[in-house]
């Protein structure tokens, strides 16, 4: 039989363990955090996204826009749009143009985050470079659809 003493120990080792066991598994948790810094998509961007979007609609309405949940995508030298991927891994982004990367959750406008903030003058510029892509593509045939 364990005397107080001895009791006590026991339970002091008892507690030590469980502390050091749950330290343990906080740092793995810790390890396998994303922490990929995440921010707000700021109304200029956002309404550049939409000018970009409309024109999709407008333009390319033979295809599917990738700016809605339809697993279609749309890439190019200057920009690159998928829609939402019901894949089991992370999907890289939505929205890419140069090193800015969109994201959201199943479609345009819902939960969106950018990899960095975005000045107000990037955002013009991200939307007349997309748009010109696409006026561009549609006179030169470049995208037709099925392509």
């Amino acid at each position: 039989m364990l005397d107080a003493q001895d009791q006590g120990d026991s339970e002091g080792i008892a507690l030590a363990t469980a502390l050091i066991s749950l330290r343990t598994r906080d740092r793995r948790a810790l390890l396998e955090v994303d922490t990929t810094e995440k921010f707000t998509v700021s109304d200029n961007l956002y309404i550049a996204l939409e000018a970009i979007k409309d024109k999709w609609d407008c333009l390319m309405s033979s295809r599917p826009s990738p700016f809605e949940n339809n697993s279609s995508s749309f890439s190019c030298d200057i920009f690159s749009v998928q829609a939402y991927s019901w894949n089991d891994g992370d999907q890289a982004y939505n929205f890419k143009w140069r090193d800015i990367e969109v994201h959201w959750y199943k479609y345009f406008g819902r939960a969106m985050w950018v990899s960095r903030s975005v000045l107000p003058e990037e955002a013009v510029s991200l939307s007349a470079e997309c748009i010109r892509v696409l006026e561009d593509g549609v006179i030169t045939g470049a995208f037709l659809a099925g392509e």
